[in-house]
């Protein structure tokens, strides 16, 4: 009987031994996992971190390329303003340069006195083969009298290769139709153009006549240039 009841509290002892060792290996692998997944947390917090920096890099990154990039545009903007105004002030000195000129002309001692053709300048207009032109007349006489008249306008220049001269009547356009002149010091006259379809202009001969009393006529050859 005694033998017996050893017998059971060897096994009760192993029993609880055995019990004992795995309740201890669970524990240990609950712990194992419970740390490793406090770590990855732990990583996956470090990770949120890093990313949120790089984030915040990236944006500031992108706001100082923004702001670069505005100012380069303004500064090219400023550039070209200042580029599109020096180019008017020199457009500006040049036709100032010209009137001073012309009026000089007009008005100076010791010119050939009578009546004078000054300027012509043609601008080419938006439909193909159309152009505005200006024509300046003056008078060089140092007490100016009322002179009137009309103007005559040849266009030469070559058609298909060939030498071609085109009248009054070929190319001027209707709203120029009646040129004629009537001034004391000067005057000037404008209107269209319309030249045809392969007709190459290279110059103008103009041809004023003054009518009255002292009727007679002025010829000069002007320039196919344009006024731009």
């Amino acid at each position: 009987m005694a033998k017996a009841q050893r017998s059971k509290r060897s096994w009760r002892v192993i029993y609880l031994f055995l019990l004992g060792m795995v309740a201890a290996g669970a524990i240990g692998y609950a712990s194992g996992i419970y740390w490793g997944l406090l770590n990855e947390q732990h990583k996956q917090e470090s990770l949120t971190e890093q990313q949120q920096s790089l984030e915040a890099q990236l944006a500031a990154a992108q706001r100082d390329l923004a702001v670069y990039k505005m100012n380069a545009d303004v500064a090219e903007r400023t550039q070209e303003n200042i580029r599109l105004e020096l180019k008017e002030y020199r457009e500006q000195i040049i036709e100032l340069e010209k009137a001073a000129s012309f009026y000089q002309n007009v008005l100076g001692a010791g010119q050939a006195t009578g009546l004078a053709l000054e300027r012509f300048y043609v601008s080419p207009l938006e439909e193909e083969g159309m152009y505005s032109f200006q024509l300046m007349l003056a008078q060089h006489n140092h007490e100016p009298e009322q002179v009137s008249g009309t103007v005559t306008l040849v266009v030469v220049g070559e058609q298909e290769g060939e030498k071609a001269e085109l009248s009054q009547d070929d190319v001027l356009f209707e709203d120029g139709a009646n040129l004629a002149f009537s001034f004391s010091y000067f005057q000037e006259l404008k209107g269209r153009l319309a030249l045809p379809e392969g007709f190459v202009p290279q110059s103008v001969r103009v041809i004023a006549k003054r009518a009255g009393a002292n009727a007679g006529s002025v010829t000069q050859f002007f320039k196919w240039e344009n006024s731009d």
